[in-house]
């Protein structure tokens, strides 16, 4: 089971840790249909129109590009739900020792990344000896 876990070491990419579990919840709650569409779209404001999506209001624009409408935006953007995954993050960040990203945790007991495997490709190696080397002790 693979479990993306957002970083939320500064106060912009908290703000986009909120943003990746209120998408996540109004999702499961068929409130936004096209997760991945919406993703692309993220990524897009991100990286491609420099629009670093620093405020709750510039967030709630591409959700309602989504036809998520702002009651349902809002009441999931303050929810406990996503509140309490935020804390759940917090925790694994401080847990794991997360310094930087991306960070891949196998089955809670082996930590690594790209720059210790020594590059991308190296890390997904390491990810599946990992993940054979605990297969074998079930």
């Amino acid at each position: 089971r693979f479990v993306r876990v957002p970083a939320l070491w500064n106060p912009l990419v908290r703000l986009h840790g909120q943003l990746f579990y209120t998408e996540e919840v109004l999702a499961e709650n068929g409130k936004l249909e096209d997760r991945d569409a919406f993703r692309s779209a993220v990524f897009l404001e991100l990286h491609r129109r420099g629009n670093r999506l620093a405020s709750e209001s510039a967030i709630q624009e591409v959700f309602e590009r989504f036809g998520v409408d702002a009651a349902d935006f809002k009441s999931t953007w303050g929810s406990f739900e996503v509140a309490q995954k935020m804390r759940v993050a917090e925790d694994l960040a401080r847990r794991y020792g997360l310094a930087s990203v991306p960070l891949v945790v196998v089955n809670g007991k082996y930590k690594t990344s790209g720059a210790e495997a020594g590059s991308y490709p190296r890390l997904l190696e390491v990810i599946d000896e990992l993940v054979a080397r605990e297969e074998t002790l079930r």
